[in-house]
């Protein structure tokens, strides 16, 4: 997805940004993430790649490692040195349109 991707924030709560990754020229999205730069790190909340891209089957391979890897940018735009935080098994599911 390298140089063919682009990534929207499309709301902010409770300090928590959130982005979707699509593919240039198409609005179908490819992933969400949640952050918020919080102590020095950007803590990630959330992370989902959407349901056409699970597994090896998927239409895109990597959309996980993309969002986390824009958490890493993020950071570093931030002044954070690309620290990332992460908690995982957050009970959340999301609606792909």
């Amino acid at each position: 997805m390298q140089n063919q991707s682009c990534v929207s924030l499309i709301f902010e709560k409770n300090g928590y940004h959130i982005y979707e990754l699509f593919v240039k020229g198409d609005d179908t999205v490819q992933g969400r993430i949640s952050l918020k730069i919080d102590g020095g790190v950007a803590d990630v909340e959330i992370v989902e790649t959407a349901p056409h891209n699970y597994s090896h089957k998927g239409i895109y391979a990597g959309v996980g490692a993309h969002l986390f890897a824009i958490a890493c940018q993020i950071s570093l735009n931030a002044g954070c040195d690309g620290v990332v935080a992460f908690t995982s098994n957050y009970p959340f599911i999301t609606e792909w349109l």
